[in-house]
């Protein structure tokens, strides 16, 4: 049971025509509590650990003071924060109690060349503390292969987050642009602790004596090159570097996720238009074990209206999913409606979904230092009839 309280107020005070003063003080309140039992057939498991009544409460006190100031092309936003921090927690008759007081700088940049060009950067700071289930150290069952326990020892985490974004649109060109980047670094992160030596496994978690990272790059664009074609492109990538503990052993995890699209776009003489594209997606995992997978999936949309009365459409993919240069899966999806306008706000729709009668779709994941590969079964061939009133 989790309840919360936010209380804040806000003062602008105008220095001059370009220049602005903000103070913002508040508090946030938190009250939590956790009961949690284990039944082996019908009797409640009342071993050590294995019984769980816990209450937390949390309030944080703060003051935020941020200056404005514009110099033609150019605005800042800097500012600080002070931060006051309070935890109790009590877990079966063990107390706990975090107290903490911190300065959290800000900062806010942006150059605006145009209307319809600009640069941002940002910068903050923040600070992560733990709840009632990171420091509870009852049992919690999460599958038939592991458990969950908390860590009353665990303390606050701080986090470094600066982001940095170019934009770009040109109405007469038909051309807009943007690129963005997202770095993250954490000093005593709260990060995942595994004793793989019994069954079930036990997770926990732990302050990370690592500092972890993360980097995010992403970027997208379009071109209408006529009335009847424009191109499409966008793509990610992100990397992280991080540090989990493995029966007590310190282990260095990697992971770099990459995902473009490009897509083509037509359009025939206001009734048809049609999409055709090429996804690419590479997953790199290296913990214990290195692992990668790659995927290639081209598709296509159609969208036809065959009149003001019936609206026709249709989607197509077909995956192809590597594992370390092997085969693992293969698989098409097609679907389609057929939508027709009754009257004025009512309609009428007909779905057909997985018209193939693919079976299986593979997902992969990194999860407590292990590559996971998913493989589930979905719906088979299904047929939906719609009738929709809009008000």
């Amino acid at each position: 049971n989790k309840n919360n309280l936010q209380v804040y107020g806000i003062y602008n005070h105008l220095l001059s025509n370009t220049s602005n003063l903000r103070l913002k003080i508040g508090s946030n309140f938190s009250w939590q509590t956790l009961e949690n039992d284990i039944y082996e057939g019908n009797t409640v498991v009342t071993n050590d650990n294995f019984l769980t009544d816990s209450d937390f409460n949390f309030t944080e006190l703060y003051a935020d003071v941020t200056y404005t100031k514009k110099w033609g092309i150019f605005k800042l936003d800097i500012g600080a924060g002070l931060h006051n921090f309070s935890e109790k927690t009590n877990i079966i008759g063990n107390e706990q109690s975090l107290e903490a007081t911190k300065i959290l700088p800000h900062l806010e940049a942006e150059l605006k060349f145009t209307n319809s060009q600009s640069l941002n950067l940002s910068y903050a700071q923040e600070y992560k503390l733990p709840n009632l289930t990171d420091l509870s150290n009852g049992y919690d069952i999460q599958n038939y292969y592991s458990v969950y326990r908390g860590f009353l020892g665990l303390k606050e985490a701080l986090y470094h987050t600066a982001t940095l974004r170019y934009g770009y649109f040109n109405s007469f060109s038909f051309l807009n642009f943007y690129a963005g980047a997202t770095y993250n670094r954490s000093v005593d992160n709260m990060q995942s602790s595994s004793d793989l030596t019994v069954l079930p496994q036990i997770n926990s978690l732990i302050n990370n004596p690592e500092e972890d990272q993360s980097l995010t790059v992403y970027f997208g664009g379009g071109k209408r090159f006529s009335r009847y074609y424009s191109l499409n492109l966008n793509g990610n990538l992100s990397y992280a570097d991080y540090y989990t503990t493995i029966n007590s052993a310190l282990v260095n995890n990697t992971s770099l996720t990459q995902n473009y699209t490009l897509t083509n776009k037509f359009k025939i003489k206001k009734k048809v238009e049609l999409d055709l594209g090429l996804n690419y997606l590479k997953n790199d995992f290296e913990s214990l074990s290195k692992n990668e997978f790659t995927t290639w999936r081209p598709f296509g949309k159609f969208a036809w209206s065959i009149s003001d009365k019936f609206l026709l459409q249709s989607d197509y993919s077909y995956r192809i999913q590597y594992q370390d240069s092997d085969l693992i899966n293969e698989n098409q999806a097609w679907n389609a409606s057929l939508r027709y306008h009754i009257a004025k706000s009512t309609y009428l729709t007909l779905l057909a979904g997985n018209l193939l009668g693919n079976e299986t779709i593979v997902n992969t994941s990194f999860d407590n230092n292990q590559t996971i590969v998913n493989t589930r079964e979905v719906l088979g061939r299904y047929f939906i009839v719609q009738l929709r009133y809009k008000f």
